[in-house]
């Protein structure tokens, strides 16, 4: 009799299993209808040649390949700049005059010359300019002679892919970017005033640290409207919004405490469109006081989002929305050329809990749903 019902609770728990396995199948179709962007992309070599051309997958040789390539176009720029190491640039001259500019575009007498016993990039100016284009080409082919004729760099093979003036000529192009950074870091920055850099500093700091906080924002609204009863209807249209429907904040105000990011709205947004983004805003909070686990949810930290009455009127606006999307009193003031930019709907979004309805493709090719016309 104990064996008996044991096996009829094992099966019980095997047919529990299944039934959890199969609504589990189920679910994840459903979430196959709004797939997650991807926001993270795989790391790109530049100039990288793998050494089968018909496989676009990268071997480990491959890669240590490259790599070697790219250390050596490092010391040839080394070797030519006549120093060791980029910290030392503030040692020799690394940027031409206005003056010497214009003389080298008009090839008057006495202009700089690109010369391998005195050999100059413009760290000044970018790496399209004429006088960096010829500095590249005498790069590559003093790297080719040295390669092929003197064997240099013979540590181990550059491969024989690598033996061409495209590609060497737009790597040490690419190279000249970190160049420049390093001009940057070593004259530009150490010429300015201390407290200003630091200022400098903490406004680039503070203006990626918004963008991510409203792409963290928006993926929570996605979130928890696809949780919401009524919200998930709205899912495309907030996914077309993306971050441009997300509220900017005053969080750069010294006297706020950090945790404080009082709301600033988009002058082009409706009052419709905003309260739904405040109908989200609020499921947001009802799907991360659901805690389980052992842990919180991530982004359940102290934020304090306080309404307020500013607006931004430099908010940039998405272009293809319907008509009731955007502020009656701002699509009034633009100017004919911008509102034909604009590409309004001239049909009405369906705001009211329910059906999505159907779906329009504007110019763009981004799909937007819509309700009945003239609806509010």
């Amino acid at each position: 009799m104990i064996m008996e019902g044991i096996s009829a609770i094992w099966e019980d728990l095997k047919a529990s299993r299944i039934d959890a396995n199969t609504s589990r199948d189920v679910e994840m179709q459903d979430i196959d209808k709004f797939p997650l962007k991807q926001t993270r992309h795989p790391k790109k070599h530049h100039n990288f040649i793998p050494s089968d051309p018909t496989s676009d997958i990268p071997t480990k040789s491959n890669i240590e390949q490259h790599k070697y390539f790219s250390t050596c176009i490092w010391l040839h720029a080394l070797h030519l700049l006549k120093i060791t190491d980029y910290k030392y640039l503030n040692t020799i001259k690394c940027v031409l005059t206005s003056d010497e500019v214009e003389a080298y575009k008009q090839d008057i007498p006495g202009c700089p010359e690109v010369m391998l016993t005195n050999f100059i990039v413009d760290c000044a100016h970018g790496k399209d300019m004429p006088y960096n284009h010829e500095a590249f080409m005498v790069f590559t082919e003093d790297f080719l002679d040295k390669v092929n004729n003197h064997g240099w760099y013979a540590l181990q093979t550059i491969p024989e892919q690598y033996h061409n003036f495209d590609i060497i000529y737009g790597a040490f192009k690419a190279h000249f970017t970190y160049i420049k950074s390093c001009y940057n870091e070593v004259i530009i920055a150490a010429s300015k005033d201390p407290v200003k850099a630091k200022e400098d500093v903490k406004a680039r700091l503070h203006k990626s640290s918004c963008t991510s906080r409203k792409v963290q924002l928006l993926k929570m609204c996605l979130d928890a409207m696809a949780e919401h009863p009524k919200l998930w209807k709205h899912l495309p249209l907030v996914n077309y919004l993306g971050t441009q429907g997300i509220s900017s904040d005053e969080s750069k105000d010294k006297t706020r405490r950090m945790i404080s990011y009082p709301c600033v709205y988009p002058c082009w947004c409706s009052q419709q469109l905003s309260a739904l983004m405040w109908e989200v805003d609020l499921a947001i909070l009802e799907f991360l006081s659901i805690t389980i686990g052992k842990h919180k949810k991530a982004g359940m930290q102290l934020w304090n989002c306080p309404l307020s009455e500013k607006f931004n009127d430099a908010a940039a606006a998405p272009p293809g929305l319907p008509m009731n999307c955007y502020d009656a009193t701002w699509l009034s003031l633009l100017h004919p050329c911008s509102k034909k930019q604009l590409r309004v709907q001239e049909e009405e979004y369906d705001f009211a809990p329910g059906c999505a309805g159907r779906y329009t493709v504007n110019t763009a090719g981004s799909s937007v749903p819509l309700g009945a016309a003239g609806a509010n």
